[in-house]
């Protein structure tokens, strides 16, 4: 059975967080625009996940996330930032460093989407 054998595409934001939650040390992720529905959900539980396993841990867990800042549609890096962090423990930042961004040059913007983590 193929993926997308199952009538939907639920299995790719799953693959992403499944890739994300093997995190030891860094993880960089770049897309067009930040997580919404199912791509949001799935992110947090690999942000929890990424959270539990850096316990003991003496370094924190670098987390990188750049989207493109889409004329008419800019991103509140802030806001990501707190929709991705709300379900994490209040101790969350001395376990994690996590960065947000967004670029745009006139009508330039990102539009790579990467996934990539030491783990």
């Amino acid at each position: 059975l193929v993926p997308w054998e199952n009538g939907n595409d639920d299995w790719f934001p799953e693959k992403m967080g499944e890739i994300m939650s093997r995190t030891k040390v860094w993880c960089d992720i770049m897309s067009l625009g930040p997580p919404d529905g199912l791509f949001l959900e799935k992110m947090k539980e690999a942000l929890k996940t990424i959270y539990d396993n850096a316990e003991g841990s003496d370094k924190k867990v670098t987390i990188r996330m750049m989207f493109g800042n889409i004329v008419g549609m800019p991103v509140n890096c802030d806001r990501v930032i707190k929709k991705l962090t709300e379900d994490l423990p209040q101790d969350a930042g001395e376990r994690i460093n996590m960065w947000v961004g967004a670029w745009r040059f006139g009508c330039s913007w990102n539009h790579a989407k990467i996934i990539a983590v030491d783990g």
